[in-house]
């Protein structure tokens, strides 16, 4: 009976966060099977799990010691001791409950500030109460248990400073799981493991409970020093747990940015036909910005490219037929590497199409006019390309915040490793969340984005160029995206011929996709236009989008 009720409740709450998910996120979930998608999933849960099994032995491993070694008398003495010290673990886990929105997987200066203040805040409370408690132990425990428990009093103060230490960890674990690092929090774990068995089997038969006391400070102790180390060379490793083979790529030292000249990097085995990697320290990355009447934004965007931790760039500003005087915000910057150009309203896979002929730089991205360039934006994605040279495009995790409050509103983050152009044609997400790419030029490669979509044209760019490589990612973000005003995203109804035309640029590749992945590909986007329109009380447009056709079945569909 209390299985079935306990079945009962996970069923109700995972259709719960289905239902949350489907309603706040957008996107109805749909199975995927393919193994390269599947394995860092995987990963992530297999090195979760590992963790927490290995936390146990820190937790309970003293526990079987000193039943065996020390009797059933000592062991509910140090029940007791154990029992009044985690009650301070009740103050952390709060604590971490507060940041960890704020931290998922990003660590951004501002968010750090907000975590220094929590943290500092926590672990001051934290120490506070555990010298109260130390200090009061001998009056406290015999008031509560009677004076048969005196004997737990000192075990209790020996275990206090590790409490304290361990509540620093409780807090800061999930910066460093959310800041993508989770392989460097499993070997954390790891060593205090081992010092936790090694210590239990050293001084809990010399000093009974006090030993595991202190075995377990000191472990404790352990994990608050490890996580106080540098992870820095692992942060950006494919989400920091993805193995460089899971991409086919080799991994690569971190090369140093400062130096002037960088030697090149030979590339050899079953990629070589692939372009050539950087050979230089700082290449010049070109910024890509079409606007359209976004003065209110346009001068904390440009400000967001000028102020970054990259400081070789260029920036393509192309004003598509502004009227509110944008052109005259793009113009008051007056650093040499921004260009400006002006253009009639020719829409803005023009605007973009003529950026990228004039475009000097190795490696270009977009944005738009009313988004925001994190500082690191640039820095991240080209560490990836560094670390990956067989990796043409790098990307990250995109947040959207509201225009009015500036509040975050959701956060996507890519999860795709490898080549991108199947990812891409499941519109998924893996591998496609806006305009986030930072591309390396291939030699002799021609990019254009086509000028008769008015949505929808990115994905179509991006599937056009998706075979030149290997796709990277990591899990911080690098761009800011406003939501909740005027623009032509919002704009689902005319948005629907932009799907059409997208799924009319699917069966124009070549080498052309597969029927399956075509017939899937419009499955999708069916489900795009059914729930856009039904959200918006368009319900026999909906109906309609739900039963439509397949565009262009009139003629054979390419790859069948």
């Amino acid at each position: 009976m209390v299985l079935a009720v306990s079945l009962a409740c996970v069923v109700v709450q995972t259709s719960l966060w289905c239902w949350t998910y489907i309603r706040q996120v957008g996107i109805l979930p749909i199975p995927i099977w393919d193994w390269s998608v599947l394995r860092p999933f995987l990963a992530l849960v297999l090195i979760g799990y590992l963790s927490n099994l290995i936390n146990l032995v820190n937790y309970r491993f003293d526990v079987w010691v000193v039943g065996n070694y020390a009797g059933t008398a000592q062991l509910g003495l140090y029940a007791v001791a154990v029992g009044m010290g985690q009650l301070l673990f009740y103050i952390p886990e709060p604590f971490a409950r507060v940041v960890q929105p704020f931290l998922y997987g990003q660590v951004e200066n501002e968010m750090l500030a907000r975590f220094k203040f929590i943290s500092r805040l926590n672990f001051t409370t934290v120490l506070v109460l555990a010298l109260l408690i130390g200090l009061s132990a001998p009056w406290i425990v015999p008031l509560f248990y009677g004076p048969t428990f005196n004997g737990s009093v000192i075990a209790l103060q020996c275990l206090l400073p590790g409490i304290v230490a361990m509540s620093f960890y409780k807090l800061t674990a999930p910066l460093v799981v959310q800041g993508g690092m989770i392989r460097f929090n499993l070997y954390a774990i790891s060593v205090a493991a081992v010092i936790t068995i090694a210590l239990d089997f050293l001084l809990i038969p010399a000093w009974g409970i006090v030993g595991a006391s202190v075995a377990s400070s000191i472990s404790y102790f352990s994990l608050m020093v490890s996580l106080l180390g540098d992870p820095e060379a692992d942060e950006d490793f494919c989400w920091g747990y993805v193995p460089a083979a899971t991409i086919g790529c080799r991994q690569l030292p971190e090369p140093d940015w400062r130096s002037p000249l960088h030697p090149p990097i030979q590339m050899t085995g079953p990629h070589d036909n692939l372009p050539v990697p950087l050979s230089i320290g700082r290449p010049l990355v070109s910024a890509i910005l079409p606007c359209l009447n976004a003065a209110p934004y346009l001068a904390e965007c440009i400000r967001s490219v000028i102020d970054r931790s990259w400081g070789h760039w260029e920036l393509l500003f192309v004003d598509n037929g502004s009227t509110d005087g944008s052109m005259a915000v793009a113009r008051s910057f007056a650093d040499p590497p921004i260009q400006v150009f002006e253009e009639t309203r020719k829409g803005v896979s023009y605007a973009r199409n003529l950026a990228l002929d004039r475009m000097r730089g190795k490696l270009f991205c977009f944005l738009d006019a009313d988004d925001q360039l994190p500082v690191d934006s640039i820095r991240l994605r080209l560490d990836l390309l560094r670390r990956f040279p067989e990796a043409q495009f790098a990307d990250g995790a995109m947040v959207a915040h509201d225009a009015a409050t500036r509040a975050p509103i959701w956060k996507r983050s890519p999860w795709f490793q490898g080549e991108p152009f199947d990812a891409l044609m499941r519109l998924d997400g893996s591998c496609f969340i806006g305009n986030t790419w930072l591309i390396k030029r291939a030699s002799g490669a021609a990019y254009r984005f086509p000028e008769h979509m008015t949505h929808s044209e990115d994905l179509a760019f991006f599937l056009g160029i998706s075979r030149q490589g290997k796709y990277v990612s990591t899990p911080r973000t690098v761009l800011h995206y406003r939501t909740g005003h005027a623009s032509a995203t919002l704009d689902s109804l005319s948005g629907h011929s932009g799907y059409t035309d997208l799924f009319q640029c699917m069966r124009q590749l070549n080498p052309a996709p597969s029927g399956k992945q075509l017939d899937h590909a419009w499955t999708v986007l069916r489900r795009i236009m059914f729930r856009d329109l039904v959200k918006r009380g368009h319900f026999l447009k909906a109906a309609f989008a739900w039963r439509m056709p397949t565009p262009g079945t009139d003629d054979p569909a390419p790859g069948r």
